[in-house]
């Protein structure tokens, strides 16, 4: 071993020594002040006995548990628990909770300090709530949590059937306009039909249609005719260019009679001057004149009756077309009112028929929170804790003794030097 690992070997046994030294003359110090560490430990868990038992007022605390489950609305809307275990701290509650039990009297209780009063709690995965209530007085703990109770759940089933409510009424309120609609578009389709016989303007617009058929057939068979006549005429004209108009006969006695006179007269100029010839009118030529008269007449008449009816055929193409335009106009009207009249009246029956279903199922299903566990009154204090002040007190005490003890001792050693 060199003279380095001597030297350190010498100077940890040292060390040692003094640590010895020092810890022992602790202990003997400790044990010097046990007095005052042990008067102090003393008066402290008495203090704490004495404090806790009769200046500190005790807290008592009361429990209660209900389901809290989601509700389905009339809309179909679900309400979880953690939208309306809101309303369990509400200033309204709490108001008729202090007016009730007359807390206002209490200086210390307000709606903040009730509030810090009540904690709720929800075990995971569950609808079991867990409310917890403390106060100086158990009985009254006990009544003020159960009312809580009770008002809280008159709120949420207020808050339900509000929502409920006005639901039904929007429903109502809607189906009402939709029914107001539906007796307008009645009223405008009845209004329609009272106006407007449609069947009337189709049955004129075909009767029209079969005169104007009618007089297209006449039409045609006037021109044919007015043709044929004109044709007949043409042919009679020449007929008639080509016969004379009157007739030459000559008159003479019979050839026996002549042959007796000429044996009687032997003057020929004589017997020629008993030769007579007379114009007459041709029969041929008269009935083809009549017939051209005739034709003629018929040609007047057969042009007159055209012109009449081309005139009639012009009128009654502008009735129809008049008419077909009115008729596809009201029909379309027809079809809009009758459309609208058809969608308004299924509205009016789907509105109706989810106002009756909402109001139907209003009647029957019930809402409710289910109280697992009332409120009892509670027997034992929650604080305070007097053994555990006590164990705190008498801890502390310890400590300060002990700071006390090692204070003097230095304050000693400070002085004498």
């Amino acid at each position: 071993m060199n003279n380095d690992e001597r030297r350190v070997v010498v100077n940890e046994e040292r060390y040692y020594d003094e640590y010895e030294i020092d810890l022992r003359e602790y202990i003997n110090l400790l044990w010097d002040g046990k007095g005052i560490i042990i008067g102090l430990f003393i008066a402290a868990i008495l203090i704490a006995g004495l404090v806790s038992q009769f200046f500190i007022a005790p807290v008592y605390q009361t429990e209660a548990q209900f389901l809290a489950p989601s509700f389905t609305l009339l809309s179909n809307k679900e309400i979880g628990k953690g939208e309306y275990l809101s309303f369990f701290k509400n200033a309204g509650i709490e108001e008729k909770i202090i007016n009730e039990f007359n807390l206002k009297e209490r200086s210390e209780t307000s709606i903040k300090n009730l509030e810090k009063s009540a904690e709720l709690s929800i075990k995971e995965d569950t609808n079991l709530v867990t409310v917890n209530f403390k106060d100086n007085d158990p009985q009254l703990a006990q009544k003020i949590l159960n009312k809580w109770l009770y008002l809280f759940q008159e709120r949420v089933i207020g808050f339900i059937e509000e929502n409920n409510r006005g639901y039904l009424q929007n429903l109502k309120t809607s189906m009402n306009k939709i029914k107001r609609d539906y007796k307008i578009a009645l009223n405008k389709w009845t209004d329609f039909k009272k106006r407007i016989n449609l069947q009337l303007l189709v049955s004129q617009l075909q009767n029209k249609q079969q005169r104007l058929i009618s007089f297209q057939e006449k039409v045609a068979n006037l021109k044919m005719k007015i043709k044929s006549n004109n044709s007949q005429l043409k042919e009679v004209a020449s007929q008639l260019n080509s016969i004379n108009q009157f007739l030459v006969t000559e008159e003479r006695i019979s050839e026996g009679s002549l042959r007796k006179l000429e044996l009687i007269i032997k003057d020929e100029k004589l017997i020629n001057s008993l030769i007579t010839e007379n114009e007459i009118l041709n029969p041929l030529y008269n009935r083809l004149q009549q017939q051209k008269s005739n034709l003629e007449e018929q040609l007047v008449a057969a042009e007159s009756e055209l012109a009449s009816s081309t005139s009639e055929v012009k009128e009654l193409k502008q009735d129809i077309a008049n008419l077909q335009k009115q008729v596809a106009d009201y029909r379309q009207q027809e079809e809009l009112l009758q459309d609208s009249l058809k969608t308004s009246r299924n509205n009016y029956q789907s509105a109706k028929v989810a106002y009756n279903k909402a109001r139907q199922r209003l009647n029957q299903v019930t809402y409710q929170i289910n109280i697992v566990n009332s409120a009892i009154a509670p027997q034992n204090p929650v604080s305070p804790n007097t053994k555990l002040n006590i164990a705190i007190a008498g801890v502390l005490a310890l400590m300060l003794g002990v700071f006390i003890v090692f204070f003097k001792e230095f304050m000693a050693e400070d002085g004498i030097e």
